[in-house]
């Protein structure tokens, strides 16, 4: 609930949606992850860019990047973040 409430924050004050996934790839990013997720997250990022691109409903296409990067996370660290 609170990830959507922050991407409704950000979809709320018109911001730009490149911006906003800029922004989360930056703080994910910036986190201790190895070289393997970082590289996910950044072609999730490019594949969730895209679909924003030709799509409308933005909030999912965010939302399922964030939970998509957050599951793989979890994964790696196995429920230890």
């Amino acid at each position: 609930k609170q990830i959507r409430e922050t991407l409704y924050s950000f979809l709320l004050r018109r911001e730009c949606l490149t911006d906003i996934i800029k922004k989360l790839v930056g703080i994910f990013l910036k986190q201790n992850y190895d070289y393997d997720t970082k590289t996910f997250i950044i072609h999730k990022a490019a594949e969730y860019q895209a679909n924003m691109n030709i799509g409308n409903k933005y909030i999912y296409h965010l939302e399922a990047f964030v939970f998509q990067v957050k599951n793989r996370i979890l994964d790696n660290t196995n429920g230890d973040i």
